[in-house]
């Protein structure tokens, strides 16, 4: 089945829901849509490095890049943008990402990161002084520094709950990176394949749609 994006369902500032349902490469190239294959593993850095861009795929505004993979074992997710709003949506409430083993609609498993913050005024520099420009790279990077948990929930050998983003008990990986030289948010996220469908990609059928939903409150 071909890759497909789904419009963005609202405008700024409420949520954007961007779907694709897709099938898992089993063993080879050939039987993925090109560009679905993860034929390197990724890290979970929040350096784009691994990743092909600018990324596959965009939003109906073009203020936010994303591309979802797979290998045998794991599925990769990267989102990244150099739009100040975008860049602060994305840090104050995260990002959800949905996945259906079935190819529907279904949000039973997700997993959300980062975290909701606090209103703006609670943000303070290490000095204990407010940050309240929006248009400050110091909020961000509170913000970004924040970044430090993740909710997972409905993921088969996963307890529902909350974890460190670097939990290593944890196999879900995830990690968000601002850079400074050019102002691009980096998100990244693996979560193996049989934390989500409850098997192996080798007991998956080829054929059957999985369908990944990402939420950008």
């Amino acid at each position: 089945m071909t890759a497909k994006t789904l419009p963005a369902l609202s405008a700024n500032p409420l949520p954007v829901l961007i779907g694709m349902a897709f099938c898992l490469a089993a063993c080879s190239h050939k039987v993925t849509p090109v560009g679905h294959y993860q034929a390197t593993p990724v890290v979970a850095d929040g350096i784009p490095d691994d990743w092909t861009l600018p990324l596959r795929f965009t939003d109906a505004s073009y203020t936010l890049q994303y591309n979802v993979t797979n290998d045998d074992k794991n599925l990769y997710i990267c989102a990244l943008s150099r739009d100040d709003q975008t860049i602060l949506r994305m840090l104050r409430a995260g990002i959800t990402v949905y996945f259906d083993p079935k190819g529907q609609n279904s949000r039973d498993i997700s997993l959300h990161y980062p975290l909701r913050k606090q209103p703006d005024p609670n943000i303070r520099s290490r000095n204990g002084e407010p940050i309240i420009s929006q248009s400050d790279s110091a909020l961000k990077e509170e913000l970004v520094a924040q970044s430090d948990s993740y909710g997972a929930t409905g993921f088969s050998g996963i307890d529902n709950g909350l974890f460190a983003a670097n939990d290593m008990k944890s196999p879900i990986r995830v990690a968000i990176k601002l850079s400074r030289h050019d102002s691009l948010l980096v998100y990244e996220a693996i979560i193996p394949i049989r934390n989500v469908s409850g098997t192996t990609l080798n007991s998956w059928n080829p054929k059957k749609s999985f369908s990944v939903g990402i939420v950008l409150r």
